[in-house]
This record gives C-alpha cells, sequence and structure tokens, in this order.
C-alpha cells in the first residue's frame, strides 16, 4: 500500500505537488469563504491562500521562487490587514518548502530558501507582538518551523549522495574485477597456446626421426621397422591426448567466459572450431 504513493512521488514529483496546492487551495478559499471579515480582507487573504498554494505547486524546481511566494504572501497579509493564518495552510507550505529546498536545491540556493522562510516566520510573528499569550519563545517555535523540514531534507540529500557514491564505488569495482579476470583469462590462453605449439613441435620433430630412421632399414631389418612404426604410433596417441586435454581446458576458460555456457561445437568427433580432431 506505501509502495504506490511512493512511486507515483518518485515518478511525477511535480504532478503530486500540484495535486497537494490544490488541496491547499481549497482548504484555504474554503476557510476564507466561512471566516465572512471585510471584504478587502477577504480578497487579501483570498490572494494570500493562492500565493501559499503556488509556493507548495513550484517547490521542487524553483524553491528561490517558491519561498518568495510565501514571504509575498505573508507581506501582503500584513500590509492589508487580513488573516492568512487562519485558514490554516500557512504552516503546511513553510514546512514542504523548507523540506523541499533542504532535499532538491543546492547549498546557495538552499541558504537563501531558508532565510525568506526565516523571513516570513519573523513577520508573522512581529504581527502578533504584543497580543494576550504571546511570549518571545513562540518566536523561536515559529522558526522551528522552517529550520527543522530544511535540516531534515539536508540530511536526506546527504544521505542520497552517499548512497549513489556507494552505488558507483561498488560498479567501479565490479567493471575492474571483471577487467581483471578477463586478463588473466587471456594470459592463461597464451600460456596454453604456448604449451599446444610445443606438444605439437616436439612430437612432430620426434615422429620425423622414427619415421625417417624406420625408411632407412625398412629392407635390411623390416623387425627394427615395424617397432619404429609402433612407436610413431604411440607417440601420436600420446600427443592427441596431450592436445585434447589442452583443448579442454580451452573449452572450460570459454565456458567461464560465456558465463557458464558452452562454447559452440562443431559435428560429433569435433573441436570447438569444426575441424576433426584425430
Amino acid at each position: 500500500m506505501i509502495e504506490v504513493p511512493r512511486r507515483l512521488l518518485g515518478r511525477h514529483p511535480v504532478a503530486v505537488d500540484t495535486i497537494v496546492a490544490v488541496v491547499l487551495l481549497l482548504i484555504g478559499e474554503a476557510a476564507v469563504a466561512t471566516a465572512r471579515p471585510g471584504a478587502l480582507r477577504a480578497v487579501s487573504t483570498a490572494v494570500a491562500v493562492v500565493l501559499v498554494a503556488a509556493s507548495v505547486a513550484v517547490r521542487r524546481p524553483w524553491p528561490v521562487a517558491a519561498a518568495g511566494l510565501v514571504l509575498t504572501a505573508v507581506i501582503v497579509d500584513r500590509v492589508v490587514g487580513g488573516n492568512l493564518s487562519r485558514a490554516g495552510i500557512g504552516w503546511a507550505a513553510v514546512i514542504l518548502v523548507g523540506y523541499a529546498a533542504g532535499a532538491h536545491a543546492g547549498p546557495r540556493q538552499g541558504q537563501l530558501v531558508l532565510g525568506l522562510l526565516l523571513a516570513s516566520m519573523t513577520i508573522v510573528y512581529v504581527g502578533v507582538l504584543g497580543q494576550k499569550g504571546t511570549a518571545p519563545s513562540e518566536w523561536l517555535w515559529e522558526l522551528g518551523f522552517a529550520v527543522a523540514p530544511y535540516g531534515v531534507g539536508r540530511l536526506l540529500r546527504a544521505r542520497r549522495r552517499l548512497h549513489a557514491e556507494l552505488e558507483d564505488r561498488a560498479l567501479a569495482l565490479t567493471h575492474e574485477r571483471e577487467q581483471r579476470e578477463r586478463l588473466a583469462v587471456g594470459v592463461e590462453r597464451a600460456r596454453i597456446a604456448r604449451e599446444l605449439h610445443d606438444v605439437a613441435a616436439h612430437s612432430l620433430s620426434v615422429m620425423v626421426v622414427q619415421a625417417g630412421a624406420a625408411r632407412s632399414v625398412l629392407d635390411s631389418a623390416p623387425e627394427v621397422a615395424a617397432t619404429a612404426f609402433e612407436e610413431i604410433a604411440t607417440t601420436g596417441r600420446h600427443t592427441i591426448a596431450d592436445l585434447r586435454r589442452l583443448l579442454g581446458f580451452l573449452d572450460t576458460e570459454d565456458a567461464a567466459s560465456l558465463g557458464g555456457r558452452q562454447p559452440h561445437r562443431g559435428p560429433r568427433g569435433t573441436g570447438p572450431s569444426g575441424r576433426a580432431s584425430r
């Protein structure tokens, strides 16, 4: 149930803010309509409500403009003598704009937004200063409505940046490890290729010498020639076995480099490239 609003907020944050702004606008204008103050005060409060609701709608893309709208609404309400505080949406706007500035704005923009919000809260406090029950501690309480959301937004912003940096570092380490593995596979394949060359060259040299010796004694000593031919056959079988063993290592490395998939083989009795193994 919680994942659906979270996904919606992540994909369409401005649209969600616009919906929240419309809700606050309706609540504020309803409060203005039911309060029934003087005509001038009603108009000024209604305008202030529109400005406050608009600040919520633009708090993510333009946080400084949002804080400016809040300050303008407070000034208009104080100068004309409106009653924005009774609309009940000013505190919500300050909290939302302050959090957005901390979570999404840069350091300079965030500080500017915080200053504008603190100025707004100071004007609100000065407007009620001297009324019965007003204490200096209330000013600090009102400033907290701007500072606390901004601080929470800053902490979450730092946490997101740290999480992104850790993900980038983990991805870089993964790529580095894969590169080292590919280099190691290349070195091993080169070693096996050298062994293949050495085995083939040595065996062929021995077989050529044995074949020459057998040919020289074929007429005078056929038994010696037969023994030489048998040794040639034995050397050939051993060479084939060694070559198959080394090719088997190559097949294993190919399968590992392909993520566990077996390399393509030709018809039965052939090697990986389709050439006859015999």
